[in-house]
């Protein structure tokens, strides 16, 4: 089963990187996130903290593709040692609301995530879904933008 897991999370990660070899890359973007997690009850953890990169590809006037990255680390409940976590997936992200100041998108994806836990290493599937929020031309600087993303995870794990 590790290994189904495994080629499922390579096959995930190839295709955000021949997707993004086949569309026009002029109008991409990327985004740096600083990540806060809230663990589930299965892992043995209170709160983490790590980054998530972002690459986007517009696909239509209000659809975008993002290949992304992440990685973590959460802190256990019952001592002071820490988890990771860290992964990849392939994101599309929908326009609600889209201004010159501000935009509202829905996130929906899929992807792989290897936990190195206290207990067990091991890859998972996971989908995703969410929102994000963005502020444009942050302190009048043109293309500099405020982002935030509200996500929930299902590992299967």
């Amino acid at each position: 089963m590790q290994s189904i897991k495994k080629a499922l999370a390579f096959v995930l990660l190839a295709a955000a990187a021949q997707t993004a070899s086949a569309v026009d890359l002029s109008n991409n973007y990327g985004a740096i996130l600083g990540k806060y997690v809230y663990p589930d009850d299965k892992r043995d953890a209170e709160y983490g903290a790590g980054v998530h990169l972002i690459y986007g590809i517009p696909l239509f006037e209000s659809l975008d593709l993002e290949p992304n990255a992440f990685f973590y680390g959460t802190r256990r409940e019952t001592s002071n040692d820490t988890d990771y976590g860290y992964g990849g997936g392939l994101d599309l992200r929908y326009a609600l609301a889209d201004s010159r100041s501000f935009g509202l998108f829905f996130l929906i994806g899929v992807g792989g995530l290897v936990e190195d836990l206290a207990t067990e290493t091991g890859v998972s599937p996971y989908a995703d879904a969410g929102f994000s929020l963005n502020f444009w031309n942050i302190l009048n600087i043109p293309n500099l933008s405020l982002r935030t993303d509200v996500r929930f995870y299902g590992v299967d794990r």
